[in-house]
């Protein structure tokens, strides 16, 4: 059960958000704690992360010109920052904790982003302490925006937007984050916190796995006893603090899934967190919670709806075993090859097997079906005439 500290900060904080804080509690003791420093406020013109080595002889520049607020997340905020001696954007993650709460966290990140080579998790490019003790770490900057604000642009029916992202394109970048989930998960090490704000779609389409500022590595953790997520997209054992594995990070991209093609919420339908956090562990959608229709665009594809399905299983066993696995049954769902579990998906599965034989087999494809098709005529009006 939650402690008293944890359900006062529960109170405040919005089921889409980071529990992260309430971490801290179980990493370091109070004395560590109470040494929190704030980052560096908004509208400053620099940030003082070294001096330039390329500027002028005998005139101090700052390595890093401030550009602007990117976000906050549950350890700290990010900044958009230029280097003015290479020419770059660059992200800057500004940890919340100075001292040895902030080196912990730093190291903690910087040791899981840096076993994970994989082009949809962002560069590290440096990390920095500043004289106040305070802790950064620089990235690649991507230049693009969020999931959570592509979903929001396609509720209120937004055409370009609409005409960009198909069905077929949003299948695609979940496939990217399964790619790059497969890549963290060979390595033992899950997100803990996927959710749509924290995938950054690029210029060009690409997807990144952003913020893992809560993975861990199963080799050293497995989260038990943890309340570390976000509520709305935590697994089931995640909300009950039980041990984790990478199913655990399938559940919760299957939420982002389930958004991203229905464009409705997912999970229990409540808005206060601890209630959410109460009802999670025995949580499982119905098929009827998962055929959503949008007033805008409609309904979703049905052949995707039995992988979205599988996907957020209660029981762990019964889900995705791997992200290769998942990945498998998009690719086939987007290519019409769709697993059977109604008889309309059925239907749709005999079509997909005709058009495939189509292309193989077209002659003998083209009389079988013409046969088929003129016996039900015959039978038709054979039954028709003699009753």
């Amino acid at each position: 059960m939650p402690n008293d500290k944890t359900t006062v900060f529960l109170d405040d904080l919005h089921p889409s958000q980071t529990i992260g804080a309430t971490m801290l509690e179980e990493i370091f003791d109070e004395e560590e704690i109470s040494a929190k420093a704030t980052t560096k406020s908004a509208g400053k013109s620099t940030i003082a992360l070294g001096v330039s080595q390329l500027r002028k002889i005998n005139q101090e520049h700052e390595r890093f010109s401030y550009d602007a607020e990117l976000g906050e997340g549950a350890y700290g905020k990010v900044w958009k920052a230029k280097d003015v001696d290479i020419g770059r954007p660059v992200a800057i993650k500004s940890y919340k904790f100075g001292g040895n709460v902030g080196h912990k966290l730093l190291s903690m990140e910087t040791d899981i982003t840096g076993k994970i080579d994989h082009p949809g998790v962002p560069v590290l490019y440096d990390i920095k302490k500043t004289d106040d003790e305070q802790y950064h770490y620089i990235m690649k900057f991507i230049e693009g925006e969020s999931l959570e604000s592509i979903i929001e642009r396609l509720r209120t029916g937004d055409e370009e937007t609409t005409r960009q992202y198909t069905f077929e394109k949003r299948a695609d970048i979940i496939i990217q984050i399964l790619r790059v989930l497969a890549s963290a998960h060979a390595k033992g090490i899950i997100h803990r916190d996927i959710k749509a704000e924290n995938i950054m779609i690029g210029r060009a389409g690409e997807a990144y796995l952003m913020d893992w500022g809560i993975a861990i590595d199963l080799k050293n953790n497995t989260g038990e006893g943890q309340l570390a997520g976000s509520p709305r997209y935590m697994s089931p054992e995640q909300a009950a603090k039980k041990a984790l594995d990478k199913r655990s990070d399938l559940f919760s991209l299957s939420a982002v899934f389930f958004e991203l093609m229905s464009l409705q919420t997912h999970g229990p339908k409540l808005d206060d967190t601890k209630e959410i956090l109460a009802v999670l562990p025995e949580y499982e959608p119905s098929s009827s919670d998962l055929n959503r229709f949008h007033k805008i665009q409609g309904a979703y594809p049905l052949q995707y709806k039995p992988i979205i399905q599988k996907g957020l299983r209660n029981d762990p066993n019964a889900r995705f075993q791997s992200a290769e696995e998942m990945l498998v049954e998009i690719e086939s769902g987007v290519s019409g090859d769709i697993a059977v579990s109604c008889p309309i998906s059925g239907m749709l599965k005999a079509f997909y097997l005709v058009e495939q034989s189509l292309v193989k087999y077209p002659i003998i494809t083209s009389l079988t079906v013409m046969a088929i098709f003129i016996g039900a005529i015959g039978s038709l009006i054979y039954f028709g005439t003699t009753l």
